[in-house]
């Protein structure tokens, strides 16, 4: 069942990149899902379907050069630099989101620079903070719709809420408070 979400997960990535593509949009939801799969399972599921996903992007895209592997890979491993623990709420993804944004808004920029359609200036900047901006806003609201079909399956989650041995519930018992664990 894990393997059926993941593959279905990244499929559905490209296809959202694909078609906002052909918009002349150009979203990470590919990198977004990656870096989920990587701290849901293992990094050697986001290896992978870095690779995969990335390669069967730009052959969809009939790119010449498959840099699209290449800057996934890149990406991943910043964010497993960045993010070691797991993330316990939404407002832990923003800074994650801007980085997927300077990534790959970076990594197009020398895209383009390899086919001499690069123009340094104030239009990078001006693209790398309106990209990093709209993809921190945007990440937190990919991996809760990631997330939720994942709870129901009961799969692994992304985010997990710190749990408590024992838990820190009281309960009441003859009109006494005892706490979980303790015997009356």
């Amino acid at each position: 069942m894990q393997l059926i979400f993941a593959l279905l997960l990244a499929f559905l990535s490209l296809l959202g990149e694909l078609l906002c593509g052909a918009l002349g949009a150009t979203p990470p939801f590919l990198a977004i899902t990656v870096f989920y799969l990587t701290k849901e399972n293992s990094p050697a599921v986001g290896i992978f379907t870095a690779i995969f996903w990335g390669l069967l992007q730009d052959l969809a895209l009939g790119r010449d050069f498959l840099f699209t592997p290449f800057k996934l890979l890149i990406l991943l491993a910043v964010l497993q630099l960045l993010y070691r623990k797991p993330c316990r709420h939404l407002a832990e993804a923003f800074p994650a989101g801007a980085v997927i944004g300077a990534v790959t808004t970076l990594a197009n920029a020398l895209c383009a620079g390899l086919y001499g359609n690069f123009r340094p200036g104030g239009e990078l900047a001006a693209a790398l903070f309106f990209n990093s901006a709209a993809v921190a806003l945007w990440m937190p609201v990919q991996l809760f719709f990631s997330d939720y079909p994942a709870g129901k399956m009961k799969l692994p989650l992304f985010f997990q809420p710190e749990k408590t041995p024992g838990g820190n519930r009281q309960r009441r018992i003859r009109s006494q408070v005892i706490q979980r664990g303790e015997r009356p």
